[in-house]
């Protein structure tokens, strides 16, 4: 007898400000389409509700949930502040649909596999997973053995276990038992559907794996991808199962549909993820603004010979995707009754939710009502917390866990210099503040969703963004949230007495547990002071009463540094204390460090010991915490320092660290000056403790008939490998100009602006090396590095095609761009500078106004061109440095560059424009990024009128920063100095000249 089955699905979940609605509709339209009369009963019995992966991402919807406030929510649990779990609220929602199985996607790892664990079991008031999550091509036992996770958690049965048997546990795949063709579940002809989870194999290089083995380990290898999968399918299929749906996230729909399906056998619905590309069909009416992807289903031919339904909808809670087939008795799809009517994208807007159930409807009434609760309750959190700001930061603040209990991260930084700086303010002598890693609980900022994202690259750690519902939030903008979610434990401070010996034997207790795999909650983050560590030296021991039984032969330098960075005490060299070890040292640190948390020794031997923490006195600034506590130690400190000049320094990897150094990483520089020195390979050292440093870049003269462009990335070691691979290696260029910045493009004259200049502001403790593009743009060259194409182009600072000089407290850098070896072409001026950073184009590959941390200004723009075309230039809004348009003004993208009516948008949308001789006061908003864009030979209205999807053929064409958003997609636009621009107007690039239009922005 035939048998027909319903399946919702949806993937990307990945709340953010928009989904405090979306979810709730979203419940509500799968509310009806479970009760939905025009299907039979027996078949929407015969329902299944699935996630294809990423279901949370790190930012305010997720932080909110570790509000204690949300304690009994909707089926939430009760928890404190020392183990409530982040995210519990997204999982609350998930729960309430009825997720019946998910697979693993990427956005699940990005706060570590710790979060994984603390995600799907029950505690910290956090339900645990209704469900199961699937994967097959995941070994997690390595993680296992490093204790993030528990054999307890995983599926004793890892194949065909019931789904309802292993909720809260991980598979590789499960069945769900369903009714049957009588709708009646117990009878004999109940139908059992294979459920197999699959995840991307790019895994280990866009989030937070550990030591998860991902099969395969070549991510292109999709043979042997698919022959992983198969080895589940087949398990299931050998139980006499014949109807399995795979929940894949490939990131990319091409790998599901094009390589998966025709490579499996017995698939019968492939549900995909990761993409957010959604698949509709005629007959399905969509949100505002989106377009369709293609068709819903895309029907290919699996290698059985057997049809394979194709599924996938856009992500953010927007849409459910429904799917009802049919199958004969052999388990095959019956692909000739397929119903546009009924199969499709359904939209989760409140038209959505009307026209579902036939009339105007409130859909918090007919939703899961615990979604309406969990969603209300961090409505409320995000409103009044995000709301309450403190200062700004221009970079992502690492909390990440891995990190913080592994290596120095800049939020370590900032939170422990927080600390100093109120321990001083106390107590004068205070010199040093150490805190342990596992109090920091997570970031400051967002990951990017990065639809399709399948490298590092496509994934930005951003700082924190805008909220609508908490309208004080702008770009960069450190709130009362950030900083509760992020110190959720809130210590309390204490300053202690300590002798040079015995902070000695403190740090070695810091750094005794760091092991290959490990993640020691006693790591340190330090201020005050600097140094290195050697793990494979012995670690100290002690005894139950804290007595040394091993000691320590870790710590190798030790310095105390002021705020100037200048050094001020040397207390450890080769591993001995130099001078008087019984000198005295005051620090501050946490009380529970103090009373001897995480094993500290110092109750063995602190002395004039004061709590800071004024129980219930809540003074100054910052009146969210209690004097004294971490929390308000970092809210008073950013409002002090950073209200106007966001924090800058970036965080950098293991081998760039400065404060905390480890040397089986890296070489030790505890001791060395700061500033700017080069190697003899024309790599440039920049060291710098405590605060960031500015680079000055200045052409001194040119003599070239090119357009060259300089450019800088920071590599990993003296060699200037990037990733482990060293120049001239296969892959080098790719991942060294992935990570780099645009320094400016040289024109063969100055255009009457003069020669260019660069102020780049880096932290950390780096190496940096500068390279030449000729005659083209990194933009270019990535682009056909991607595609496989051979360049070579590109001069590395490491070539014999640059000559560098000492020069007067920095170094002239000459670069031979031909074969005459004059040196002469582009001649650079390198040096560290005081000078403040202007508001500016941000620090990126793409050329961009970043106005995104400033308030309101006035820009003087002037305008020079040698175009023979009336040229219009001008600059539109955006939502994210990948250029995407935030078309509704909701807070999330909704047009990306190549989106069909992403030109249209972007004229429409732009804030001001002129023509070749233009040139005025402008002013502009702050908070924001605004984008360059050239109508050639045009004016906007004739673009709009004639060509408004800026086709190829068109008679007038705009190009943008951005590729894919050209016709042509060659770059037109380079970035010629600080807030200067070049244009080139001809269609294919023509001369590659950039002045047709050469545009300067000053701001005052």
């Amino acid at each position: 007898m035939p048998f027909t089955l319903q399946v919702l699905h949806a993937s990307d979940f990945e709340g953010g400000i928009p989904a405090l609605d979306d979810a709730v509709r979203f419940s509500s339209v799968l509310n009806r389409l479970r009760t939905d009369p025009a299907l039979p009963s027996n078949v929407l019995a015969n329902t299944l509700t699935l996630s294809s992966g990423d279901n949370y991402i790190p930012g305010a919807f997720l932080n909110a949930s570790s509000d204690l406030s949300l304690n009994g929510v909707g089926g939430l649990g009760t928890a404190t502040p020392l183990n409530v779990v982040i995210g519990r609220g997204d999982i609350g929602i998930l729960n309430a649909f009825g997720i019946q199985a998910s697979a693993l996607g990427n956005h699940e790892f990005d706060l570590g596999v710790r979060q994984v664990r603390d995600i799907i079991r029950t505690g910290g008031g956090n339900p645990g997973t209704n469900f199961p999550y699937l994967s097959t091509n995941l070994n997690f036992q390595p993680e296992i053995a490093a204790g993030n996770l528990s054999n307890s958690d995983l599926a004793g049965n890892q194949n065909t276990a019931e789904a309802s048997t292993i909720k809260g546990k991980i598979a590789k795949s499960t069945v769900i038992t369903l009714p049957g063709a009588d709708g009646i579940l117990g009878n004999g002809d109940d139908e059992r559907i294979g459920i197999v989870g699959a995840t991307t194999p790019t895994l280990p290089s866009i989030s937070s794996t550990g030591s998860i083995v991902v099969t395969p380990s070549n991510p292109t290898d999709y043979t042997a991808l698919a022959a992983e999968i198969q080895s589940s399918v087949d398990n299931l299929k050998n139980t006499g199962i014949n109807k399995i749906v795979l929940l894949a996230h490939m990131q990319q729909l091409n790998i599901e549909r094009d390589e998966l399906a025709p490579r499996l056998r017995d698939v019968d619905i492939l549900i995909a993820g990761g993409s957010h590309t959604l698949l509709s069909d005629a007959n399905d009416p969509l949100r505002a603004g989106d377009t369709s992807k293609g068709q819903y289903p895309i029907l290919k031919t699996s290698a059985s010979a057997q049809p394979i339904l194709v599924v996938n909808t856009d992500a953010n809670y927007k849409y459910v995707g429904r799917l009802v087939a049919e199958f004969d008795d052999n388990g095959v799809l019956n692909t000739g009754i397929l119903n546009s009517n009924i199969n499709g994208a359904y939209a989760t807007d409140e038209a959505g939710v009307d026209r579902l159930y036939g009339s105007d409807v409130n859909p918090r009434t007919v939703a899961n009502q615990n979604v309406v609760a969990i969603t209300d309750a961090l409505r409320n959190v995000i409103a009044s917390k995000d709301n309450n700001i403190f200062g700004k930061t221009s970079v992502f603040l690492n909390g990440t866990r891995n990190d913080v209990r592994t290596q120095e991260t800049n939020f370590g930084n900032l939170t422990a210099d927080a600390n100093l700086a109120l321990g001083r303010s106390i107590d004068s002598t205070t010199v040093v503040s150490i805190k342990n890693g596992g109090g920091i609980r997570d970031n400051v900022g967002v990951v990017s969703d990065s639809a399709g994202g399948v490298s590092a690259e496509d994934f930005r750690k951003l700082p924190p963004q805008p909220n609508p519902i908490a309208p004080n939030k702008q770009p960069g903008d450190i709130s009362q949230l950030d900083i509760e979610n992020s110190l959720r434990f809130n210590n309390g401070l204490t300053l202690v007495t300590v002798t040079a010996a015995e902070l000695r034997q403190i740090m070695e207790h810091g750094v005794a547990g760091t092991a290959p795999g490990a993640t020691p909650g006693q790591f340190p983050q330090v201020g005050g002071m600097t140094f290195s560590f050697d793990p494979n030296r012995t670690a100290i021991r002690f005894d139950t009463n804290g007595n040394v039984t091993t000691q320590g032969e870790r710590i190798r330098s030790l310095a105390l540094r002021d705020q100037n960075d200048r050094i001020i005490d040397e207390v450890i060299r080769n591993g001995q204390v130099v001078g008087d070890p019984n000198r005295q040292i005051r620090l501050v640190t946490l009380n529970f460090l103090a009373s001897g948390g995480d094993s500290y020794p110092f109750p063995q031997f602190a002395k004039n010991r004061v709590d800071l923490v004024q129980t219930g006195v809540r003074t100054g600034t910052a009146t969210f915490a209690d004097n004294g506590s971490e929390q308000d130690a970092l809210a008073e400190y950013v409002a002090s320092n950073f209200r106007n000049t966001p924090y800058g320094i970036k965080d950098v990897g293991v081998s760039q660290d400065g404060r905390i150094q480890n040397l089986a990483e890296r070489s030790d520089t505890v001791f060395a000056a700061p500033g700017l020195t080069r190697q003899s390979n024309n790599i440039f050292n920049l060291i710098n403790f405590v605060n960031s440093q500015n680079v000055e870049v200045s052409l001194t003269s040119r003599d070239s008939r090119a357009v060259n462009e300089i450019g800088v990335f920071v590599v990993d070691d003296d060699q200037g490998k990037v990733n482990g691979i060293a120049p001239n290696q296969a892959g080098y260029l790719q991942a060294a100009l992935s990570r780099s910045e645009v320094v400016f493009s040289v024109l063969p004259n100055s255009l009457g602006f003069g020669n260019p200049d660069r102020l780049l502001n880096f932290g950390g403790n780096l190496r940096l090396m500068f390279y030449l593009v000729q005659n083209s743009t990194t933009d270019t060259v990535l682009s056909d590095l991607r595609a496989g194409r051979t360049v070579n182009n590109v001069v590395l600072a490491t070539s014999n095609k640059l000559q560098v000089a000492d020069s007067s407290g920095g170094y002239t850098l000459s670069w031979e761009d031909g074969n005459d070896n004059d040196f002469n072409d582009v001649v650079l001026r390198v040096q560290t500078s005081n000078r403040p950073l202007p508001q500016r184009v941000t620090q990126e590959r793409v050329e961009l106004l970043d106005l995104q941390l400033s308030g309101n200004v006035q820009g003087q723009f002037t305008v020079n061109s040698s175009a023979t075309y009336n040229n219009f230039v001008g600059f539109y809004r955006i939502a994210d440095i990948d250029g995407g348009i935030d078309t509704d003004g909701n807070g999330t993208v909704d047009l990306r560059p190549g989106d069909a009516n992403y030109a249209r948008a972007a004229i429409e949308k732009s804030v001001f424009n002129f023509g070749r001789n233009g040139g005025s006061p402008v002013n502009l908003a702050g908070g924001a990024l605004y984008a360059p864009f050239i109508i050639a030979n045009g004016t906007p209205t004739d673009f709009l009128a004639q060509n408004s999807t800026n086709q190829a053929t068109g008679a007038i064409q705009a190009y943008f920063a951005y590729l894919g958003a050209n016709p042509d997609r060659v770059d037109h636009i380079r970035l010629l100095g600080d807030n200067t621009f070049g244009f080139e107007d001809l269609f294919g690039g023509g001369d590659l000249d950039y002045n047709d239009i050469v545009f300067q922005v000053n701001f005052a």
